[in-house]
This record gives C-alpha cells, structure tokens and sequence, in this order.
C-alpha cells in the first residue's frame, strides 16, 4: 500500500477485553502498509519479564487525529525491560481501521469499500475540469463537471463503481493560488454485509489488473470501507455510515512510485469502455481458474526474483501451469499408459519397481516443449517463422533444464545474459498476449498492442 505520508499518531490502547487498563503508545504506518505499534510496558504486567513474544487478535485505542482505532492480528516483535526505567514494547501489526473501535471477537464485515489504486486516473483518461482562455479580457474561465461514473454488476454479486471525486484548495483569504483537483475511485459494494477478505479478494485482482494494463508494478493507495450497521450523526435527523479507513500491507508493492505514462501503458479504459463489465468479469474469472500462473507471472513483474535465472524459471513454470490448467491435452490416454506401465513392470527387478514407477508416474502428460508450440501456436506469427520458433522454444527447454538439474552437457548451451533477458522479456510477453485473449479482445486488438507496446519490451533500454 502506498502512503505518502506516513502516519505517525500518539493515544492511548487496552484489550478489548480490559479497556478499562489503558497504555500509552504510538502507532506508525509507513511506506508500504507496514504498522508497528510502540507501547510504554505491555499488555500484562504480570508478564512484562517474559521473552515469550504473545500475539492478541485485536487491540483498541484512540488517537488525536483519527479518534478510536482497531489494531487486529497483533504480536510482539520486541520487549525491552527497565526494572527501574521506563519499559517498552513494539508490536506488528496486520491491519490498522481509523475510526471505529471492534469488539474482542467481533467479525469485521463491510458493504461497501472504496479504494484507488496507483494510476488509475491515467488509465481512465478522463477529466471534468475545463479551461477555457479569453483572449480579449484577458480572462481564465475554470470549470468542473462530473465526468459519468460507472456501474458494473460482478458476477459474484457484487457491484464495482468507479466514481470521481473533486476538490478545491484555497490557500488564504485573498489567495495567490487556487488549486482544483479531481481524483478516480473504484467503489465495490454489496447488498449484504461480506467479510474484508471477501473485499480484499477482489481488490487484489483489480490492481493486478490496473498494472497489467499500464505496464507496471502499482499499489493501492487508498482504501475506506463503510457498514450499515456502523453510522455517524450528522444532522438532529440524518446519520450515515461511518467511513472507516483500512491499512494494510497489501500487494502489489514497489519501493519507487510508479512513473505512468501513455507511451508504456498497454491499453486504456476507452478501448474497454463498450464492454468493460465482460472485461473486469473475465479478469476475475481468469483469475480463479489460473491463480498459480497468475501469481507466478506478476511475482517477477514484482521483484520478487533478484536474479535473471529465478525469473525465468518462475517464467518457465508459469506457461507449463498455464497450459496444465487450460488445456486437457497429453501424450497418451491415462488408461492405455497405466496398462503399458503395468506390463513394463512385470520385466523389471522387484527390487527397482517402485522407484521405476515413480519416475514413470506422469510420463503421459506432454512435454514442456509440445506444451510451448501449444502455447505459441496462436500468436504463431508473431514469434517469427517455424525454424524461429523452435529456436525459441528449445532455448527455453534447455535453459530450464540446465537451472534446475545443473546438467553439465546443457551449460554451454543455456541461455545466459542478455540471451537470457530476451527469453525472458519473450515468455513474459507471450502469457501476456494469452491474458488479451483470455479479456476477449479481438485479434486485430491484440496485434496492434503487440506492435505498438510490446515489441519495443525486447530492447535492454525498455
């Protein structure tokens, strides 16, 4: 999660099963959703001397900014005892919600959350302020219309809403500078209370749809959830629901903010705007079919592999689970194999058949290479023509066997360096064009972002 600026806050905390037993501490959030809560002593002074680091599920508390606060799956991560100072303690914590104290055990639900992630208003590429510039005057006209917002149904049941807010900063009284901002959110809700996880779900999804889509490694940086059943007074006769601001380490995650720009984004929401509720739908589906591929895919996207050699073979394993998980296509029908193992067998020492049937026991799936040219084969012209193809795929092969066996007659022939680097930045692309089809979008579509974006990701510069 990204925040920009991290939230530093002074209050007091207890047990929701004590609150009456209250102590000082300071809760920070930084960079990244990561929360730490400093206590003066701890929890149970009974056991401020032991070195056992107790997790609580929940603690409450209330801060001067934010006024009551929850802090759940809580644990000490250190204890520093002064038996005739000043003791303290520092505590993780998983998630932080401003503006509403739970009870022990009570389930944390929702109907709404509304949330934005990193670059979705260049993805939208949508405003509602004008200018307009009076020559004659001279004069400067500034206005603001609420662009149309969006309403799309899941097939979950769930509602996802992108909405715009706006603003006006006025510094002073006579002011030298007037600010006018509009800022996109996505909204999901629905009818009934749902657990956070079930909000969280998605969200994680949808960001890792926003990345896809603008070609980088982006992060939430806003999340506010509200329930019915959790309001606020705001008039003698009106009250709404509360907004309850959530913090987390959520991922997507990149140290550096995210430089969004047209020129690297691989389509924007006007392309999708005509059938962009089948789109989101699909995304979601293809997600919970290919979750392994997926999760593989975006964790080199990530960082989360320091060297070349882990991102290609977390590349390698992406297409082959990929291919297992969309495809019912082996070698040889189970039946027959298991039948011809089994006469096979009847001719090998006794002593050696278990170990044989192991090696043996998933010899009628396909191969990784029959796997790629299954892979390639709908994008065939875009990989070159068949002598480049093959090319392609053994180098692929071979590498992958070489990193994982470390067999000594493949090593000169393993991809290495900047060979490496373009086999990967090619399998990267390939999943890529897989996803495009997966969203429906047309083939001319698809190759038209092939050639225009993609292409161009072979380069070292890219």
């Amino acid at each position: 999660m990204r925040i920009e600026k991290p939230i530093c806050q002074k209050g007091y905390f207890s047990l929701p099963s004590d609150v009456e037993k209250r102590v000082p501490g300071t809760l920070k959030i930084n960079d990244g959703g990561k929360i730490e809560l400093e206590i003066i002593g701890t929890f149970d002074e009974a056991d401020i001397f032991s070195s056992k680091m107790e997790r609580f599920n929940r603690i409450v508390g209330s801060v001067g900014q934010y006024g009551l606060i929850t802090l759940d799956d809580c644990s000490y991560i250190n204890k520093q005892v002064s038996p005739e100072g000043i003791s303290t303690s520092i505590l993780s914590v998983e998630k932080t919600f401003l503006g509403v104290a739970y009870e022990e055990h009570e389930k944390i639900c929702f109907n709404s959350i509304m949330f934005s992630i990193e670059g979705i208003d260049e993805w939208i590429g949508i405003s509602g302020i004008r200018t307009e510039y009076l020559k004659e005057d001279p004069k400067v006209s500034i206005t603001y219309s609420s662009p149309e917002e969006a309403s799309l149904k899941l097939e979950n049941g769930m509602i996802l809403e992108i909405l715009f807010k706006w603003g006006v900063s006025q510094p002073s009284r006579i002011p030298k500078k007037v600010e006018l901002s509009q800022k996109a959110y996505f909204n999901l809700s629905a009818q009934q209370e749902m657990p956070l996880q079930d909000f969280i779900s998605i969200i994680f999804k949808l960001t890792h749809f926003i990345g896809l889509a603008v070609n980088k490694t982006v992060s939430l940086d806003y999340v506010c959830g509200t329930s019915h059943s959790i309001q606020i007074q705001v008039t003698a006769e009106r009250t709404v629901d509360a907004p309850i601001q959530i913090y987390y380490e959520s991922i997507p995650f990149s140290l550096e903010t995210p430089i969004i720009t047209d020129f690297k984004m691989l389509f924007k929401f006007n392309q999708i705007s005509s059938n962009v509720e089948q789109v989101i739908n699909s995304w979601i589906d293809a997600y919970d079919r290919i979750e392994p591929a997926m999760n593989l895919f975006f964790a080199t996207r990530n960082g989360a592999y320091k060297f070349i050699s882990g991102r290609f073979l977390a590349l390698a394993q992406c297409l082959e689970s990929y291919h297992r998980l969309t495809s019912n296509k082996v070698f040889m029908d189970i039946k027959t194999y298991e039948k011809l193992i089994s006469t096979g067998l009847e001719h090998f020492p006794k002593e050696h058949r278990s170990w044989l049937s192991e090696k043996l026991q998933y010899g009628y799936e396909l191969s990784l290479a029959k796997r790629l040219k299954d892979i390639i084969e709908p994008f065939n012209e875009l990989f070159g023509n068949s002598a480049e193809r093959s090319i392609f795929i053994r180098s692929i092969v071979i590498t992958r066997n070489y990193f994982t066996h470390y067999d000594k007659t493949l090593k000169t022939k393993a991809a290495r360096g900047k060979d490496m680097f373009i086999l990967c930045k090619k399998m990267e692309i390939l999943f890529q064009l897989h996803l495009f089809s997966i969203l429906k979008f047309s083939g001319p579509t698809i190759n038209s972002i092939y050639k225009d974006r993609l292409e161009r990701q072979l380069s070292l510069d890219d």
